[in-house]
């Protein structure tokens, strides 16, 4: 009886550097999501630690002073209330771009009219009082139907943002736009020459037709710089023109929160600025 052997598969060289590269690519992906997640973590204890020094500075300084007047501790009150709440605005988006990034929980998709629902976000907007000293337009196209799969939750989160970090940096008296077209719309030009000098765009889902859809929120002002625009939707980056004003409370994720939102239900996102 002959005995059998067994003969072990061989692999060609080639297959061995195709695996090879594909090890090192993924290597270099985790090491690139740990420095990014280190980073993330330095900056938030960073952003923690200056409201909880003045919090408790502030209040060591009322424990202090035993003869106060009502005033001054008014002030120290106000102090100790602006610090809380940056706070929490930072733990508050914390917490929702890690759900929103958890692939865990499903996303509640269903078909909606995106021309519809950013009609109706607009006459909410309309009616914020935050916005009477701007001038509000629509550019939505009237009678069409662009319809999308997508979680309304997330497209209203995303354009709570993007008006939000409007608000912040245009003038009062500028103009703040919300718009969206279809692919086959898309005129660079024709943005341009509408004065909207900066914005932050979002590509939504195919519709029923194939097309991509775009909706926007555009605004005048103070153009982003250049080498700013590559990075700002980056929860990392801290550079404070980036970022929200020191006067105004305020996570400095916003843009992180809406960058994640938009890839979450498989868009992308995108800033241009027009220094003119």
């Amino acid at each position: 009886m002959n005995k059998q052997t067994f003969n072990s598969p061989g692999l060609e060289s080639e297959t061995i550097e195709e695996l090879t590269k594909k090890l090192i690519i993924a290597n270099d992906a985790l090491s690139s999501l740990k420095k990014e997640r280190e980073m993330m973590l330095s900056n938030i204890s960073h952003d923690l630690r200056a409201p909880v020094s003045a919090i408790r500075s502030t209040l060591d300084l009322i424990g202090s002073q035993k003869d106060m007047d009502t005033k001054e501790l008014l002030e120290y009150i106000a102090v100790i209330d602006r610090r809380t709440k940056t706070m929490e605005a930072l733990i508050n988006d914390m917490h929702e771009l890690f759900c929103i990034e958890d692939s865990s929980k499903k996303l509640e998709l269903q078909t909606v009219n995106i021309c519809s629902l950013l009609e109706e976000y607009y006459f909410d907007i309309t009616c914020d009082s935050r916005f009477n000293e701007f001038e509000l337009t629509a550019q939505i196209p009237e009678n069409s139907e662009f319809l999308v799969k997508a979680d309304i939750k997330l497209i209203i989160r995303i354009l709570d943002n993007l008006f939000s970090n409007a608000l912040k940096f245009t003038p009062k008296g500028g103009k703040i736009t919300l718009g969206a077209e279809s692919s086959d719309d898309i005129n660079s030009d024709d943005r341009k020459s509408d004065g909207k000098n900066s914005g932050a765009e979002s590509s939504d889902d195919k519709n029923s037709d194939g097309k991509n859809i775009i909706f926007y929120v555009s605004n005048t002002g103070e153009a982003i710089p250049k080498e700013y625009l590559p990075h700002i939707f980056n929860r990392t980056y801290t550079s404070q023109k980036a970022r929200t004003p020191g006067s105004q409370a305020g996570s400095g994720l916003g843009l992180s929160i809406v960058k994640a939102a938009v890839e979450r239900m498989g868009g992308r996102v995108s800033c241009t600025s027009n220094p003119d």
